[in-house]
């Protein structure tokens, strides 16, 4: 969330590439436990953004980033996202569930905003716990000229995501 006004301005302009059906497997953070692994088209970009905290791009510019994290945190999902998104200047998000991901429970949110460009920026968060003590959150921020390809591919990250314990 720190970058986050550095992720909406790069969600600009569509962007048309082919695509490759290759991926490669991440894990974050690259050691201890929990940690979390997850697959990567190839010819996507990879942002460390510091200690477990990974953003994920189509291209530059963007219309699609994830930014994954794994964070020692006790806070509830509720807290969590509403507190990180309040100190960002984000946008409020909604509760529209609850949600799991290998066997990790928690929160799934939404929220929308507009980049600098004027572009329509769509979240789909989930923020859940690992542990007593870590919570993954999985931000997907899509723009409104994401094409239904790379949004397929978001969603193969999405379930492509294992739990190390």
């Amino acid at each position: 969330m720190r970058y986050l006004l550095l992720i909406l301005s790069l969600l600009c302009l569509s962007v048309t590439a082919v695509r490759s059906a290759d991926s490669r497997e991440l894990r974050l953070p690259a050691t201890g436990q929990p940690a979390v692994t997850f697959k990567v088209p190839d010819k996507w970009i990879v942002v460390p953004e510091g200690d477990g905290v990974l953003s994920v791009l189509n291209s530059v510019p963007a219309t699609v980033v994830f930014t994954l994290t794994v964070a020692k945190d006790a806070r509830d999902p509720d807290a969590y996202i509403t507190q990180e998104l309040d100190s960002s200047d984000g946008p409020v998000p909604k509760r529209i569930g609850d949600t799991e991901i290998d066997g990790c429970r928690g929160g799934h949110y939404t929220a929308t905003g507009k980049a600098n460009s004027g572009t329509t920026v769509t979240f789909d968060i989930h923020v859940l716990r690992i542990d007593e003590a870590h919570l993954l959150s999985v931000t997907r921020m899509a723009s409104d000229k994401t094409s239904k390809a790379d949004l397929a591919l978001g969603d193969e990250l999405i379930k492509s995501i294992k739990v190390i314990r």
